[in-house]
């Protein structure tokens, strides 16, 4: 799974013009969205900033979504969603 973000985040990065990137289609329960990828570089911060460069891509969507394509590969991730507590650590491999 890929990370996408929603369209208005690539705006206030001053990511202009999404239809000069490359793009998918991907089909989803409520329809096709396409999909534009752009290269750029993300921080992580959880206990200190981890900065990488990745692709990420941009729709027309009602929620970010984190892949396992780079959030997950790079961290474990654990939700006690009655505590609202998110547990992590850095990936072993």
């Amino acid at each position: 799974m890929r990370t996408i973000f929603k369209a208005e985040l690539a705006d206030a990065l001053g990511i202009r013009d999404l239809d000069r990137f490359p793009a998918a289609t991907f089909n989803t329960g409520g329809g096709p969205v396409v999909v534009h990828f752009v290269d750029l570089e993300l921080e992580i911060v959880l206990e200190k900033a981890n900065r990488f460069a990745c692709q990420v891509g941009f729709a027309h969507i009602p929620r970010h979504i984190l892949g396992r394509d780079i959030v997950f590969s790079k961290y474990m991730l654990a939700f006690d969603e009655r505590a609202q507590i998110i547990y992590y650590r850095e990936s072993l491999g």
